[in-house]
């Protein structure tokens, strides 16, 4: 699986590829939209609803998201932490947004690291 996916406004473009088992999906861009949900939901519905593949999401590459983002990401990690995916999150620690973002949601990390959370 190699996909590509754009928001409705162009800004924001995720890259999905599978290998060894392992879904990356690569944030790029800006996520702005008043309701990104309406984009990135259908989107992991797409690529994880019946793929039991551990994920790793890299967001060295996302120039900028708002609140509403991190409300959808949120969710996202709630409904991981509920089942037995795994899930890391890389983000570019040397961005003091990136750095503040995810340090916030260091709290949904779990001791079995099922949801790791590192700054690269």
């Amino acid at each position: 699986m190699k996909k590509e996916y754009k928001n409705h406004s162009g800004k924001l473009i995720l890259k999905v590829f599978e290998e060894n088992n392992i879904i990356f999906l690569s944030w790029h861009g800006k996520s702005l939209d008043l309701s990104p949900g309406d984009f990135l939901f259908p989107v992991f519905r797409e690529i994880f609803d019946g793929n039991e593949n551990n994920i790793v999401m890299n967001f060295e590459d996302l120039q900028y998201w708002d609140s509403s983002s991190i409300a959808v990401l949120i969710k996202l990690l709630g409904e991981i932490k509920k089942g037995n995916r795994k899930i890391t999150l890389e983000y570019k620690a040397d961005e003091d947004w990136q750095q503040l973002s995810f340090t916030a949601l260091q709290v949904f990390q779990t001791p079995d690291e099922r949801i790791k959370i590192i700054g690269k």
